[in-house]
């Protein structure tokens, strides 16, 4: 999930080496930059070795509603493969 929030930055033109404050031009610059100049994250591996919980997990909203099952379009695709059904979570910032 971090992963997924850190690369929709990326595509942005922003990644971890660049100072926290930067001008219009610099934004510009960064965000036509080619994308394979740009550093991607990746999912660890050993996160990715970790196996499926046996049993679905499902977790409520804060206000306690549940998704109607896996097929649910809301569902986290992430953390389904994990066993782990919930909406996706808010992850983009800037």
């Amino acid at each position: 999930l971090i992963v997924r929030a850190f690369n929709a930055r990326v595509k942005l033109g922003l990644d971890r080496q660049m100072p926290s404050l930067i001008i219009h031009e610099e934004a510009e610059m960064l965000r036509n930059r080619p994308g394979h100049l740009r550093t991607y994250e990746r999912v660890p591996e050993w996160a990715e070795k970790v196996p499926p919980l046996d049993e679905l997990l499902v977790v409520p909203t804060h206000e306690g509603e549940t998704l109607a099952g896996t097929e649910d379009e809301k569902a986290d695709p992430d953390f389904l493969a994990k066993g782990i059904l919930l909406w996706t979570p808010h992850i983009h910032f800037t």
